[in-house]
């Protein structure tokens, strides 16, 4: 995906947010050669959190009814 990007844009992107579902041994690897080559900060999570863990119990962002 990284590299249709950049063939798309011509540049390597600065960032990339990664979801844990794409967490594995082969895309940590390549997330540090990307690093190494193309000065690519990968930030991936690693795992996921419980659902309920997920949610906080009050949202302060939310809108009042």
């Amino acid at each position: 995906m990284l590299d249709q990007s950049t063939a798309n844009t011509g540049i390597h992107p600065k960032h990339v947010l990664v979801d844990a579902g794409y967490c594995s041994e082969t895309n940590l690897e390549a997330a540090r050669d990307r690093q190494l080559d193309c000065d690519t900060s990968t930030f991936m999570a690693t795992g996921r959190l419980p659902t309920a863990a997920a949610r906080p119990s009050s949202n302060p962002y939310s809108a009042k009814s």
